[in-house]
C-alpha cells in the first residue's frame, strides 16, 4: 500500500451530507484527501471505500504537523461530513484512531442519521460537521449505554431537557455560559448577542433545572448532560 505505518496517524470517517452516487462520493473524497495532505503536510494517505457511502482517511502525518490539527477544516464546497480521531502513533496509533473516529461517526449519525441527510431533528446545522474526537469524548464514553444517557440527562436537567427550540435555545446558552467561566461577556461574545440577553436565557435555564443543580455550584454533572443531549439530541431528550 506503500502507507508508512512506523506514523503518526490521524484517521477520518467520511459520508455524504446528503444523497450521493458512488461516483460523486469518491470525487468529494479524493477533494478531502488532496485538501487535508496539503493542509497538514502529510507524509502520505490511504483511502478504503467501507461501503457505498461511506470511506475511510488516514494520514501519515511529520510530528510538526500535529498542532494544525485543532483547526482542521474542511475544503471550500464540502459535501462531507468527517469524525475525525485523535493522532496515534505507530500501528497502535493507526488502529485507535480509526476505532474513535467510528465513534464519533456514530454519535453524529444519531444526529444526522444514518444515510448522511438530516434527520427530523430541526436544530441539526445544515452543511457538513468536521467533528474531532476530543470534541466528543465524554459523550463517546457514555453512548455506549443510551437509556442510561436519557435517564442521566432527564435526572441532571429536568424540565430543560424537554425538546423543541425554545428549550434548545437555553440549553445552547447555559452551556455557552458554563464554557466560558460563566462569564456572561464571553458568553455573549461567542453567541454574537448582548450580554443581557444571556443572563436572561441562563437565568430562564436555571429555573428549569432540578433544585438540587439551580445554583450550579457543582455544574459537572450538569456540564455532560448538557454535553450529551447537544451531540445526540432528541434521542435522549424527554
Amino acid at each position: 500500500m506503500r502507507y508508512p505505518l512506523d506514523a503518526v496517524h490521524v484517521a477520518c470517517t467520511l459520508w455524504p451530507v446528503g444523497e450521493m452516487s458512488s461516483f460523486d462520493l469518491f470525487s468529494a473524497v479524493e477533494d478531502v484527501r488532496a485538501h487535508t495532505v496539503s493542509a497538514l503536510r502529510a507524509r502520505a494517505s490511504l483511502v478504503v471505500p467501507t461501503d457505498e457511502q461511506e470511506a475511510r482517511l488516514w494520514l501519515a502525518l511529520p510530528r510538526r504537523a500535529l498542532d494544525g490539527i485543532d483547526t482542521f477544516t474542511p475544503p471550500e464546497g464540502a459535501c462531507l461530513h468527517a469524525s475525525i480521531g485523535r493522532p496515534g502513533a505507530d500501528l497502535t496509533g493507526f488502529r485507535t484512531s480509526a476505532r474513535q473516529a467510528a465513534q464519533v461517526k456514530e454519535i453524529l449519525a444519531t444526529r444526522f442519521g444514518r444515510a448522511g441527510a438530516k434527520d427530523a431533528d430541526p436544530h441539526c446545522p445544515v452543511g457538513p460537521q468536521w467533528v474531532r474526537y476530543d470534541d466528543v469524548a465524554p459523550v463517546a464514553l457514555m453512548a455506549g449505554d443510551m437509556e442510561a444517557v436519557r435517564e442521566f440527562v432527564a435526572a441532571t436537567l429536568g424540565d430543560l431537557a424537554q425538546a423543541g427550540t425554545r428549550h434548545a435555545i437555553l440549553r445552547e446558552t447555559l452551556q455557552n455560559f458554563l464554557t466560558h467561566h460563566r462569564s456572561y461577556a464571553a458568553a455573549a461574545q461567542a453567541m454574537n448577542l448582548h450580554r443581557n440577553s444571556i443572563q436572561y436565557r441562563v437565568q430562564r435555564a436555571t429555573a428549569l433545572l432540578p433544585a438540587a443543580a439551580k445554583s450550579l455550584e457543582d455544574d459537572f454533572h450538569v456540564r455532560a448532560a448538557l454535553l450529551a443531549a447537544h451531540w445526540l439530541g432528541r434521542s435522549v431528550l424527554l
